[in-house]
């Protein structure tokens, strides 16, 4: 059962947005059952990979695709080496959102660790499936069946010491005008390498969506590496840009922008545009948040460091709106778009671990003024991070609820859903007993009236001793929120409710 926790409102209400809020108030905070609505479903191996919704048997209802696997990489002499098991070491899974069933599950040839994308690119009117991985392993995946489309040739990849992995890749349009979508993904980290020795760089490919032919290599402007998951967006001109981010969690690194065109003609580091001032020792980890500060209708951005600072960039100019900074926090993620006022004002939730990769030894999630970076919320406790924070109405009040996630990792499995009703000062937490490291979705794919919470989660089967690939799993649960559907999703999902990073205002309503 949740727990429900009373908060003061000294607490919340550090600003008067907040104290109008409610303070007080009697209005009823959410109340979710959390039950299952289906059996879960569990297979192979462990997951960092986010589940995507779209329709793959035709039915209607959008069903369930997420990844899992193993990192194969094993210590020896000083450094990492790629072992041989698991084989294969990562499954692509998609599970039908109507009936909860399994679909299909496809072999990957590494840890099946990004977000699954789609595009048509059989021509066959139902989505097929982009997955990255490591050790080099990028493929597409027919929607109906699973079977592998292509997998991209380790010959078409620029010449590294180690194979090194594809992130979530972005469709781009058909760039080699074979009537297929195409993809930019970024290509980098050597897993061979120990934690503070130095990096090679990483690149940026365009990939073709008809054949898995690498169409454009671009590497990093400034010689790092990147981990980045790209998103794409439009500026008033109508030209696409693409931004992408260097750095690791012990290498500096900045982030960027650079239109799609540049790309493929031989002009990507003349005309990409640097956005943050360089991280010394860290770099840019998150994609940004994508919203209107400024009113001149040119996205402006928000960037998660990964050293602790939180920056609103220009999107017109590239000046720097504010800042604020917090040492000894790192994050992994962007920041969720918070509905604060039911006149549209705005927040941005950040959920951060506190201490140094690789130890954690909590985790803090703060809500921060959209308009100048004031910390309005604050909530710590001794978990790890979870997930990407989210945000929906559950109240049908237009103002949203915060939703963020925590892990007692590696301690124990066990895992923590949070929910904050900000009128009535109300803190709800859920444990699952279940690593959820990877970012819900909030949705109604069976388009039942009822918001359900949709988790990949992974853990170890129990009574195994000391703990091998094999006694691990990978488990979806479908969670039941009882809220009836919000007609508009703040930020329902990893990337936001578009998975493009964009904040839209629901309609009539401007960003405030």
């Amino acid at each position: 059962m949740p727990r429900h926790y009373a908060l003061t409102c000294a607490i919340l209400a550090a600003t008067a947005a907040l104290a109008s809020a409610g303070c007080g108030k009697s209005e009823p905070p959410p109340a979710p059952t959390f039950a299952e609505l289906f059996p879960p479903v569990t297979v192979d191996l462990a997951t960092f990979s986010s589940p995507a919704l779209t329709d793959l048997d035709r039915d209607g209802v959008d069903d369930i695709v997420f990844g899992s696997g193993r990192d194969r990489t094993m210590p020896a002499q000083g450094r990492y080496y790629f072992a041989k098991e698991p084989d294969p070491a990562g499954y692509v899974t998609a599970v039908s959102g109507q009936t909860g069933q399994l679909l299909w599950k496809a072999p990957h040839t590494g840890d099946a660790h990004t977000v699954a994308i789609f595009a048509d690119l059989n021509r066959d009117s139902v989505p097929d499936v982009f997955m990255g991985g490591r050790e080099g392993a990028f493929a597409a995946f027919n929607g109906r069946d699973g079977q592998v489309l292509w997998r991209v040739q380790r010959a078409e990849l620029p010449i590294t010491p180690e194979p090194y992995n594809f992130f979530t890749p972005v469709v781009i349009g058909d760039r080699n005008a074979d009537g297929v979508p195409d993809v930019a993904v970024v290509y980098g980290g050597d897993d061979t390498r120990l934690p503070n020795t130095p990096r090679d760089p990483a690149f940026l490919l365009v990939v073709s969506g008809g054949d898995g032919r690498v169409l454009a290599t671009n590497m990093t402007p400034d010689k790092k590496e990147s981990y980045q998951g790209l998103v794409t967006y439009r500026r008033p001109d109508g030209q696409e840009w693409l931004y992408y981010a260097t750095g690791g969690e012990s290498d500096g690194g900045s982030a960027y922008r650079v239109p799609v065109v540049a790309l493929l003609d031989g002009t990507f580091a003349a005309r990409s545009e640097q956005l943050v001032t360089p991280g010394e020792k860290k770099g840019v980890m998150a994609p940004p948040t994508f919203i209107e500060l400024t009113g001149d209708n040119d996205p402006d951005m928000v960037i998660s460091t990964f050293d602790g600072r939180l920056v609103a960039i220009s999107g017109s100019d590239r000046k720097q709106l504010w800042e604020h900074v917090t040492t000894g926090e790192e994050s992994y993620h962007q920041p969720a778009v918070v509905r604060i006022e039911q006149n549209g004002r705005l927040g941005l939730l950040v959920s951060r671990g506190v201490g140094i990769f690789p130890q954690y030894k909590a985790s803090v999630h703060r809500l921060f003024d959209a308009r100048n970076g004031n910390v309005m919320y604050e909530y710590r406790d001794d978990f790890s991070p979870g997930g990407a924070p989210l945000a929906v109405d559950l109240t049908g009040d237009g103002i949203d609820e915060l939703i963020f996630f925590s892990v007692r990792y590696p301690r124990a499995q066990a895992a923590r859903i949070h929910i904050l009703h900000a009128p009535s000062k109300t803190l709800i937490a859920h444990d699952v007993s279940v690593n959820l490291t990877t970012t819900p979705v909030l949705a109604d794919p069976r388009r039942t009236g009822k918001l359900e919470l949709i988790g990949v989660a992974w853990g170890i089967k129990p009574g195994t001793g000391t703990p091998t690939w094999r006694d691990l799993y990978t488990q979806l649960i479908r969670l039941d929120l009882n809220v009836p559907t919000p007609k508009y999703l703040t930020w329902s999902q990893y990337m936001g409710t578009g998975r493009d990073g964009m904040y839209r205002p629901p309609e009539g309503e401007s960003a405030k």
